[in-house]
């Protein structure tokens, strides 16, 4: 009988995403995912199951053991033959909107999955979480995206599933978010047993142009094969003002539209040129006028899938011989190579804290690495030898959380990876998403002297502004 690892964490944390599947033709085997995460944090001890909720949902999901996370992590834990832990804490800050069509319920799935097998060893590998997501959540196209991240194709093969993951770049999408009670299993009650042999046609073509639109980017072809005949309309029919919502994001400018999953929210991909928020606003507006409420989104899309962490965040560098804190001072203070921006290192009680500065957000978040790395050691001593994909996501959306969750992104990316950074480049920044070239070298002990031992970047007395012409920014940092 399998058993927590004598080596398993006392804690994990998983970030799981929001997906969209269908993708008009793509009926069950398209999923993609979105950059909007739901944050789980699995703590061992106690007694009995605990889950806290704050966010989406709060007011509704179950507290005990008839949540789909603990019902997720108590099916693997029950495939390997292994007891639930006696006491499971679960801290939920969820971002994804419940019954949206958004794959709510697969985020939670993967999250279940991935934490119970995290503290279990790793017992099963990824082929076995994928079928494990599917058995409980019921269709395999949005947790197959939530687990592999990007643009997945999953078919039922005579061995399993068959799963394909295509890489697309970052892509702006616009949703109204509504509010009509539409499950997704009121959704499929309502779709017929056998199509005609034309309409599947019609979509089996077209689902393989939209995989090749969103692979290269090409959103003219996207807007001319995300059409279907198999789902949306009989999904439309219970869901009012869709039709004319949909009509409306293709005047805002628009590329393509659909219904996102079952619905009842709708996804529109903008024409290069138009604004994603004007989109949003006026699938929202549609909705409205039919006596619908709704929320407008934007997102982007994303290759990056769950992930397991143990937690609380390592130590940016382990401190060496002799003093933990390092040589260096605070009041550290450096005027960047850019015009207009730099940063300022200073002492907070029992941590240090970041004060920034730039003409822009962009360089804004490429001081705010260059300082932490300058804690963590002479950038000077840093030569850029090898380039790394940085990638960090914030559920909250807001300027203040991407910059906490870029700093963190970065701790964790040097913990894990053993490597040290001095040179960033933010390519892609959208209200939740930061994506960036940074370059560095494996940690060699004798020339990289620690000098601050950093857990993380925290929320306490942050600040992200844009004043007088610039963007500043404070930040604290605990060590």
């Amino acid at each position: 009988m399998t058993r927590l690892a004598d080596s398993a964490p006392h804690a994990v944390r998983v970030i799981a995403p929001a997906t969209t599947a269908n993708l008009g033709p793509g009926f069950d085997c398209l999923g993609l995912t979105l950059d909007l995460w739901n944050v789980a944090t699995f703590t061992l001890g106690g007694e009995g199951i605990e889950v806290h909720v704050v966010g989406e949902g709060s007011d509704v999901l179950p507290r005990d053991a008839g949540n789909l996370m603990v019902r997720a992590f108590r099916r693997l834990v029950d495939e390997v033959g292994a007891p639930m832990p006696e006491g499971l804490r679960i801290d939920c800050e969820v971002a994804v909107p419940l019954a949206s069509g958004l794959g709510s319920s697969a985020s939670a799935t993967a999250a279940g999955l991935l934490a119970a097998n995290e503290f279990l060893g790793r017992p099963v590998g990824a082929g076995t979480i994928l079928a494990l997501a599917t058995e409980v959540e019921g269709h395999p196209d949005n947790v197959a995206a939530a687990l592999d991240g990007g643009l997945v194709v999953v078919v039922n093969g005579e061995e399993g599933l068959l799963t394909e993951r295509i890489e697309v770049r970052p892509i702006e999408v616009a949703l109204a978010v509504s509010q009509l009670d539409y499950t997704t299993t009121a959704s499929r009650a309502e779709l017929p047993t056998y199509v005609a042999l034309a309409d599947a046609v019609y979509n089996m073509g077209r689902a393989a142009l939209v995989v090749e639109a969103l692979r290269r980017g090409d959103l003219e072809l996207l807007g001319k094969a995300m059409d279907d005949r198999l789902h949306q309309a009989l999904r439309l029919e219970h869901m009012p003002g869709g039709m004319a919502a949909m009509a409306a994001a293709r005047e805002a400018g628009a590329a393509a539209v659909a219904v996102s999953g079952s619905g009842p929210s709708l996804i529109a991909f903008p024409a290069p040129g138009a604004a994603v928020h004007d989109v949003a606003a006026a699938m929202v507006a549609a909705l409205a006028r039919a006596g619908v409420g709704s929320r407008p989104f934007t997102l982007a899309t994303t290759d990056r899938a769950a992930e397991v962490r143990p937690w609380p965040l390592a130590a940016g560098v382990a401190a060496t011989d002799g003093d933990a804190s390092g040589a260096a001072s605070p009041g550290l203070s450096r005027a960047a190579p850019t015009v207009g921006a730099g940063f300022e290192i200073t002492e907070h009680t029992a941590d240090l804290g970041l004060r920034v500065w730039a003409s822009s957000q962009p360089v804004l978040f490429e001081q705010a690495a260059l300082a932490l790395s300058s804690l963590l050691c002479d950038p000077a001593t840093v030569e850029p030898r090898e380039t790394f994909t940085v990638v960090a996501e914030a559920p909250a959306g807001s300027p203040d959380a991407l910059l906490v969750a870029w700093l963190n992104e970065l701790l964790y990316r040097v913990e894990t990876d053993g490597i040290v950074l001095s040179r960033f480049t933010v390519e892609g920044l959208t209200r939740r998403y930061v994506s960036a070239r940074a370059q560095g070298e494996p940690i060699d002990q004798r020339r990289h002297q620690p000098r601050f031992t950093v857990k993380a970047a925290t929320y306490h007395d942050l600040s992200v502004r844009q004043h007088e012409g610039r963007w500043e920014a404070t930040v604290l940092l605990d060590v």
